[in-house]
């Protein structure tokens, strides 16, 4: 982290690229949301240092802090952007994990419909892909529009069904995810104890 902020503020911004994924990653995993934003966007800012997957990732990374913090407006922004570079760059595994970050956005913005629309495009297009990780996200996704739509088998469904992928994959972080997701379906459900194990 670091070595990225230093050379993007210093004489040879380029040198900065090599240690920013890295410097991002750390970040979020410690859950620095302000260094990350600050980092991002001074990288975002260099004139066409950041192209392509590069910049996707970056705006990807900022996006979700700015939903952490709660910044709906600043989380948007950097959503959009990421959407016109991701269709840009024709990549369509690049796409669905834009599109799964989208569909977070909405059911942020309590906006469950667009969010199912949004969720499904992807869930089918990661599916076609063979992108596990981003068919699990998805999947996940779409456990939490049901969840907000009061639908609880459907979104039980899609939980069991993410939970499973991400088991496959060995993604103990996912799994977490997946089991408390799990857990907010029995509890809105009245299923209090069989929540709590």
């Amino acid at each position: 982290f670091f070595l990225a902020y230093h050379h993007l503020a210093g004489s040879r911004p380029q040198e900065g690229l090599t240690y920013l994924k890295p410097g991002l990653g750390h970040l979020a995993r410690t859950f620095r949301l302000e260094a990350g934003i600050e980092l991002a966007t001074r990288a975002l800012r260099m004139p066409g240092m950041l192209t392509g997957e590069d910049r996707v990732e970056t705006l990807l990374y900022r996006a979700e802090w700015h939903n952490l913090r709660v910044e709906r407006d600043e989380q948007r922004a950097s959503l959009h952007e990421a959407v016109e570079w991701a269709e840009a760059s024709e990549d369509a595994a690049l796409l669905a994990r834009v599109q799964v970050a989208l569909g977070g956005f909405r059911i942020g913005v309590t906006d469950y419909r667009a969010a199912q629309d949004i969720l499904e495009e992807a869930l089918q297009r990661s599916r076609e892909l063979g992108e596990r990780r981003t068919e699990a996200s998805a999947t996940q996704g779409l456990g939490k529009v049901f969840l907000k739509l009061g639908r609880l088998e459907e979104a039980g469904r899609r939980c069991q069904e993410g939970l499973a992928i991400v088991r496959d994959l060995g993604d103990r972080p996912g799994e977490a995810v997946a089991l408390e997701n799990l857990a907010n379906i029995l509890l809105f459900g009245g299923h209090y104890e069989e929540s709590r194990t």
